[in-house]
């Protein structure tokens, strides 16, 4: 049952009692692949089908591919990280579950420094809305970045275009 907010997650949501949460054998990871490719391409049947079966939204199939989270915000499905959000997780290790969130890829970032490098607001804030927003504040990413910092494209472009005009004024 959704709260009347609907981008936060309580206790009147659905239950999931997570069965997988690490990667014990191939089959597995390959599950988890799916999940992070559904996630990305949106693809709200079989993400709801795994979470449903307990895969965890947080566990990362491998060291270059990122969990499903990640999968939803880099393919800028809003509906689906919705969707993965509005389920009550009951984890086996708690540590583990949390530290999920912090997952990160090569470059040091954070699923919160991918929807601000793309400029994904609305996912930003959903994702702040459920538990990720620890990770505003206070993860760098290897370049010492935070996320709030990954959202420069505006700003670059707007110097651009201020040069460019300087330029054609004294040309």
């Amino acid at each position: 049952m959704p709260s009347e907010n609907p981008s936060t997650v309580n206790d009147s949501m659905k239950t999931i009692y997570l069965e997988y949460e690490s990667l014990e054998d191939s089959k597995q990871r390959l599950t988890f692949e799916v999940f992070y490719w559904a996630s990305f391409i949106g693809r709200n049947d079989i993400v709801n089908c795994l979470i449903k079966l307990g895969y965890s939204h947080l566990v990362k199939p491998h060291k270059y591919l990122l969990n499903a989270v990640f999968g939803a915000v880099r393919g800028n499905q809003y509906e689906t990280l919705k969707l993965i959000l509005s389920y009550n997780y009951i984890s086996k290790n708690y540590e583990e579950f949390e530290k999920g969130k912090e997952a990160r890829n090569y470059n040091g970032n954070t699923v919160m420094h991918f929807a601000y490098y793309h400029q994904r607001e609305k996912i930003a804030k959903l994702l702040e809305d459920n538990g990720f927003n620890d990770q505003v504040k206070v993860q760098r990413n290897n370049r010492g970045l935070l996320p709030v910092d990954m959202n420069h494209r505006a700003d670059v472009i707007e110097a651009f275009e201020e040069r460019a005009q300087l330029k054609r004024l004294t040309n």
